[in-house]
């Protein structure tokens, strides 16, 4: 069923377009592996003959160029978005790290708490990612609103009271 094969048709590439371009590379075996997914109808082409074809005909050029300058520009922004895809883990992990260097002594003073905010907005790390890396430190939303965690406050508050009522501080361990 021809109708039924020109709907299902969304990919329309030259396999091996580069030679065309590049005529260092006919000749040359492909490097790359190709896999269909599904039922597939090709065109094989001599690149000696369709570069004849080409400049034979201005609207056979004209289509195979459009083809390999649509692959070019989808091919750029595949490997753009990779990038930034790279990049934005990169800022996780180094925000990952900063964390991890905050939280580390226990206390979080307000200025780490502004660096890492600053640097979370610079990098669109939201609130969710943040929440999720604080649990992976043990970390409570209230401990980390706070800027200390729990065993430390109660640690404090003990401390202070023993000292408001004269009782003696523990001996530290022999």
């Amino acid at each position: 069923d021809r109708a039924g094969l020109a709907r299902g048709v969304t990919v329309r590439n030259i396999i091996g377009g580069s030679a065309l371009i590049d005529s260092e590379l006919e000749g040359q075996p492909y490097p790359n592996e190709v896999v269909l997914t599904r039922r597939t109808t090709y065109v094989e082409w001599p690149t000696d003959l369709l570069r004849d074809a080409m400049r034979d005909d201005k609207s056979v050029e004209a289509a195979v160029l459009s083809m390999l300058y649509r692959e070019l520009v989808s091919g750029m922004r595949m490997q753009r978005k990779k990038t930034r895809e790279d990049e934005m883990a990169t800022r996780r992990t180094e925000y990952n790290t900063l964390l991890q260097v905050v939280v580390a002594d226990g206390y979080v003073h307000p200025s780490e708490k502004s660096l890492l905010s600053d640097y979370r907005k610079k990098h669109g790390i939201g609130d969710t990612e943040h929440n999720l890396m604080l649990q992976e430190l043990h970390w409570s939303d209230v401990e980390w609103r706070e800027g200390m965690r729990t065993h430390i406050k109660e640690m404090r508050l003990r401390d202070s009271n023993r000292i408001k009522t004269g009782s003696p501080l523990p001996s530290p361990p022999p």
